[in-house]
């Protein structure tokens, strides 16, 4: 079993998946913590979130100021409701 840590993910989806196929990670024995920041700034912050949950138990997740920032968002903040990098998700 490894353990991989991996931190400012922020919605790079295909450089995520490339990373993890660079190290053979494999969800059945394999540990992902992932240390803040899944979501904004790229482009697929919607499947990063969706390829995380499907990790189950093998995916460890702290919450950074970029996941913070979107459940304030989703809980009805309306301070930078504007912002569209994260429009995917809320949606």
């Amino acid at each position: 079993m490894a353990v991989y840590a991996i931190g400012d993910i922020q919605g790079c989806y295909d450089e995520l998946r490339r990373a993890l196929d660079a190290v053979d990670f494999d969800a059945a024995v394999d540990r992902l913590w992932c240390v803040g920041d899944l979501v904004n700034r790229g482009p697929k912050s919607l499947e990063v979130l969706r390829f995380i949950r499907n990790l189950g138990k093998a995916a460890i997740c702290v919450l950074g100021n970029h996941d913070l920032h979107l459940l304030a968002l989703a809980a009805g903040n309306t301070k930078h409701r504007n912002e569209t990098s994260l429009a995917g998700v809320l949606t």
